[in-house]
Formats: structure tokens, C-alpha cells, sequence
């Protein structure tokens, strides 16, 4: 297991070394090398913040605030009633997962508890640095799983996370029908909302063009100028920090027009911060 995990992690950290310089960006506390191309610190706690911004669903840096209460509210109020249930699930099972977690370890279900130890931590982890449903919808959606899934398999006398044989018969999950109507509710709870939820986005098939049923429409573009950067063009857009896909290479930040310069003498070799 950990050989396949080390087998999918790697590539990606080293496509991150490669693009940035940093090996998770932009996470500047992991600052292990120093190529000619690493990405300028202050641009890495910009696009950091930035990244942060947009997963609180704020506009502005005044606005950024770092403790709960100055966040929470208004993220969670920014979302469709579909991912309001959706994240109250998730946060009803995370003290639900934490309890089966202990027990995992008290009769030595081990790779039940790290399977359910990971779903908490994952989920902790979006939820505290980029908390965008984009980014970490399907933590919820496995935490949930993990959740139930480990129920019902107590309920039923085993544990479904384990190939072991822990000694379920005097749980009173399995015998008592209280816990087993609550377990049913609590599936129905995290089922419907989604049924809801999908089944009502069945209203824009009649809006896209029929080849759209198949191939992604083309991603929205805005305007921007280009500016000449020792024999490239870079562009910047005219307003805000997009311009599209058309327009690369790009940057949002006028201020790199200035340092930015090239390796060699073409653009492959990319680009090295003056």
C-alpha cells in the first residue's frame, strides 16, 4: 500500500518541483530547493491567500480573517442548500467516525481505524486551508461512507473495514432495532439531499447544445494584452486576474512583467525570476 501511494504522490510532487521550484505549491514552509526558476516568495503567499479567498468565498485581502467565527458564517450561508446538507453531514459524522475510530483501536481493528483516520483528516484538512466544495466535495462524500459503511458492518456482527473477526455479538448496535432505524434515517438524510440536488441540474440539459452532451464546452475567455518579455509575449489581463486559456503564456500580475526573464534563448527553458 505504501509503495503504491509513494507511486502516485511522486510524480506529482515532481511536476510541482519542476513548474515552481517548491515540491507542494504553494505551501512555502516545504522550501527544499533552489533552482534559477523557482516561483518568487512573495507570488507564492499571493497566490496562497488568493487560493484561500476564493474557497471562503471573500473578494478582497481586508476581508480575509483567519479565525472561525470571522469565516464560517457567511461560507457556509454562500452555499446551495444542497451542499448546506451535505456539509451538516459531513460535520455530524466527523464525532461519529472519531468514537469508531477509538474502538477500531481498542479491539485492534487497525486498518479499519487508519482507513477512518485518514477520511477525518482529509476532511479537516480541506475544510481548514481551501474549503471550496470543488476542491473537497468528495471528502465529505467518503467521510459519510467510511461513517455508515462501518455501522451497518457492526450492525451486521463484523467490521467492514477489517479482515478480522473483533467480538461484535454483545454490541448493542447489532441487536437493538433503535440503533438500526437510525442508521436507515441517517442514510436517507445523506441520500436524498443529493438525489434532490443531481436530479434538479437535469434542468440544464435543455440549455446545451447536443454536442455539449459529450465534449466539455470551451472554457470562458477574457480580455488581455500581451507585453513583450525578452523575445515572448506574456499577457496580463486587462481586469481582475483571468484571461482564458487562449492566452499563454499569462500572468495576473503585472509586477512579473518587470522581473520575469527567460532561461535560454527560447521559451521551453522557461523562465527565472532577475
Amino acid at each position: 500500500h505504501v509503495t503504491a501511494g509513494a507511486g502516485i504522490l511522486l510524480p506529482f510532487l515532481i511536476r510541482n518541483v519542476i513548474i515552481s521550484g517548491y515540491l507542494v505549491y504553494p505551501c512555502g514552509s516545504l522550501d527544499l530547493f533552489h533552482s534559477d526558476w523557482k516561483m518568487d516568495k512573495n507570488v507564492l503567499l499571493s497566490d496562497s491567500l488568493d487560493i484561500k479567498m476564493f474557497a471562503r468565498g471573500l473578494r478582497s485581502a481586508a476581508e480575509y480573517d483567519t479565525s472561525l467565527f470571522g469565516w464560517i458564517p457567511g461560507w457556509f450561508l454562500g452555499q446551495d442548500m444542497g451542499n448546506r446538507v451535505l456539509i451538516a453531514l459531513g460535520a455530524v459524522c466527523i464525532p461519529v467516525a472519531l468514537g469508531l475510530l477509538v474502538r477500531c483501536f481498542r479491539e485492534k481493528e487497525y486498518a479499519g481505524a487508519t482507513v477512518l483516520g485518514a477520511g477525518v483528516v482529509n476532511l479537516l484538512f480541506w475544510f481548514f486551508s481551501a474549503p471550496h466544495m470543488r476542491y473537497g466535495e468528495p471528502y465529505i462524500y467518503v467521510l459519510v461512507a467510511l461513517t455508515l459503511g462501518t455501522l451497518a458492518g457492526r450492525m451486521g456482527g463484523k467490521a467492514v473495514l477489517d479482515v478480522g473477526e473483533p467480538p461484535f455479538a454483545e454490541s448493542p448496535m447489532k441487536t437493538s432495532p433503535v440503533w438500526r432505524k437510525s442508521l436507515g434515517i441517517a442514510m436517507a438524510a445523506f441520500l436524498l439531499p443529493l438525489l434532490v440536488q443531481y436530479g434538479m441540474g437535469c434542468r440544464e440539459l435543455a440549455d446545451m447544445e447536443s454536442k455539449h452532451w459529450i465534449f466539455q464546452p470551451y472554457y470562458n475567455s477574457w480580455p488581455a494584452t500581451q507585453y513583450p518579455v525578452d523575445n515572448v509575449q506574456i499577457w496580463k489581463p486587462d481586469e481582475g486576474d483571468l484571461s482564458g486559456y487562449f492566452a499563454f503564456p499569462a500572468t495576473p500580475q503585472g509586477g512579473q512583467l518587470k522581473v520575469l526573464r527567460l532561461r535560454g534563448e527560447s521559451f521551453q527553458e522557461g523562465f527565472r525570476h532577475e
